[in-house]
């Protein structure tokens, strides 16, 4: 193997996000990865997430700031074209290359970044990859998980394309896990707690809990919305549910057309809320029609590693 590759994170959280990334790195250049942590010094790779963190990642320099004031005056807006007086994050100068990251929904910044890997998929495909967040929480799409985000033992995407063998009938209705309360939410639980209970756990109804997998798996369906609805965006929510072996009562637009939707029951595919709900009561007290949504393979397709590792190897000039 070649010489090493420095690596650095910035706003990333801790933990196995990235080891997962360092994983793909060395894979994509042939080389062994070593993280990096001053953020002074000149790294090869640095991968720049959405979530904040104690870098000084959103400190504009002065003289970009006066560039921006002095150009915004004389150029009506032509500076806006420029790269580095993005308004946004821009990419680093103490890095080789630059690659933006997100699961999250946050779509790619502007500037001369060398790559995105984003859920965004209206984004221009000459450097920007397909990588929604279960492909990394719940799934074995890059090495094999001891568990997934949820908990669920082993998550493979053989698991998650394969038929199902339904259970045996379960007494508990739903329930719903919620960092944050939004309004469609809140909505949704309050409907369907007029077809039977909803048990709600997490931040957002302050009864957290260690590991939902155990939990869902006492019931038949769970609420599992995204925050928004971007084309493409998918997070961990949907797969885990499914993982959990429920139905998963899902609120999202999987415009790269890999969920199979006739194991999950996504609003989005109703022409109303009132439709959707009439679905679920008639498979909440019908076992024969739960069986033959509960037995559905959640993929149509299996994503391929491959296809990431070539692109970051084209992007970074490893092709």
């Amino acid at each position: 193997m070649a010489k090493k590759a420095t690596i650095r994170f910035r706003d990333f959280p801790e933990g196995d996000s990235r080891e997962l990334f360092k994983r793909i790195m060395n894979l994509s250049l042939n080389r062994e990865i070593v993280e990096e942590t001053d953020v002074k010094r000149m790294v090869d790779i640095e991968i720049t997430g959405p979530y904040s963190g104690d870098s000084d990642s959103f400190q504009t320099p002065p003289l970009t700031r006066l560039k921006r004031g002095v150009l915004s005056k004389i150029s009506t807006g032509a500076h806006l074209s420029i790269p580095s007086l993005a308004t946004e994050i821009t990419p680093n100068s103490k890095a080789k290359f630059n690659i933006w990251y997100t699961g999250e929904n946050q779509r790619p910044p502007y500037g001369n970044w060398d790559a995105y890997l984003s859920f965004d998929l209206k984004f221009p495909k000459e450097n920007n990859f397909y990588l929604p967040l279960w492909f990394l929480t719940s799934t074995d799409y890059v090495m094999r998980l001891k568990r997934s985000y949820w908990g669920s033992p082993f998550p493979t995407l053989e698991k998650l394309s394969t038929k199902r063998t339904p259970l045996k009938p379960k007494k508990k209705f739903a329930c719903a896990f919620f960092g944050k309360n939004y309004r469609l939410r809140l909505h949704a639980l309050d409907k369907l707690r007029k077809i039977g209970k909803v048990d709600v756990f997490g931040a957002g109804a302050r009864n957290p809990i260690d590991n939902p997998y155990e939990k869902a798996k006492e019931y038949k369906f769970v609420l599992c919305f995204e925050n928004d609805l971007y084309p493409g965006y998918v997070t961990e929510k949907p797969v885990e549910a499914y993982l959990s072996g429920t139905i998963p009562l899902y609120y999202g637009l999987d415009s790269a057309k890999l969920l199979n939707s006739k194991a999950i029951l996504n609003l989005n595919d109703f022409q109303s809320q009132d439709q959707w709900l009439e679905r679920i009561s008639e498979l909440n007290i019908n076992t024969e029609l739960y069986n033959e949504v509960y037995a559905q393979p959640l993929l149509l397709k299996k994503p391929k590693f491959n296809d990431l590792i070539n692109f970051l190897r084209k992007s970074l000039g490893h092709d």
